[in-house]
């Protein structure tokens, strides 16, 4: 998904997703959601040969938002933090 960052700002209670070459090189994607369209946080793992560990937001919509990366597994330590 390219480059970007995640803000989380308790004061105006609102998290930004920022990424920078997605879908193309030259594209930036910024996606804003309030706390209250955020349903949960969940973390898929699936283990095995090829180990997918994926941090998602799930929105009162039912959409859910990658977090995490789709580089190599990271150990759920660094998940979690």
């Amino acid at each position: 998904m390219g480059s970007g960052y995640k803000e989380y700002s308790k004061n105006t209670k609102k998290i930004k997703i920022d990424r920078k070459g997605f879908p193309v090189k030259d594209r930036e994607l910024t996606l804003t959601f309030s706390f209250e369209d955020i349903k949960s946080l969940k973390m898929r793992l699936k283990e095995g040969l090829n180990p997918k560990r994926r941090l998602l937001l799930g929105l009162s919509d039912s959409r859910e938002i990658a977090l995490t990366g789709l580089e190599e597994p990271k150990s759920l330590n660094m998940i979690e933090d």
